[in-house]
């Protein structure tokens, strides 16, 4: 096929309503200004994924353990994950509305990339309004559908934080 009939193609699809497919996902979790969690997962399904722990010594500790994981290629698993989440990407670009919130609850953020363009998407785990809670709960088990791929394949790195002192 030509570039000019691939292009017609293209846009012709795209006058459709079709919406091209993100290159990645990604997603960060905080809480007081710390990370707790990170992953992008790509089109192709590769990933990485960052998780950070508390420190095993005991609370107040601000040292903590993070481990780093990569996922092998696997297409299945992004449209899995774009279909997760769906119900957070139809605010992608806009404010998720908050209604009533509690404060001190970890936060973050997702972005979904194409084309070297990008489509972000803030959100506060304290908001309460019905439209926060269906993107959060999809954000939470995209979150959990991550953890279960990255808990099959080993940690390439484990830095585990130094006794102060």
């Amino acid at each position: 096929m030509g570039l000019w009939k691939a292009t017609l193609l293209a846009a012709a699809a795209l006058s459709l309503g079709a919406a091209p497919q993100p290159d990645s996902v990604s997603f960060e979790l905080n809480s007081w200004g710390k990370l707790l969690e990170s992953w992008t997962i790509k089109a192709d399904g590769t990933g990485e994924v960052i998780t950070t722990s508390n420190d095993p010594r005991g609370p107040g500790s601000e040292a903590g353990v993070r481990s780093r994981q990569r996922l092998a290629p696997d297409p299945a698993r992004y449209r899995r994950l774009e279909q997760v989440l769906q119900p957070a990407k139809q605010f992608a670009g806009r404010e998720l509305p908050c209604g009533d919130r509690m404060f001190d609850l970890p936060y973050g953020e997702v972005a979904w990339r194409n084309a070297g363009r990008e489509r972000r998407l803030a959100f506060d785990s304290g908001c309460s309004s019905a439209a926060a809670k269906r993107v959060l709960a999809s954000l939470k088990a995209a979150n959990e559908l991550v953890g279960q791929w990255a808990a099959e394949v080993p940690k390439i790195q484990d830095d585990r934080a130094q006794p102060p002192g």
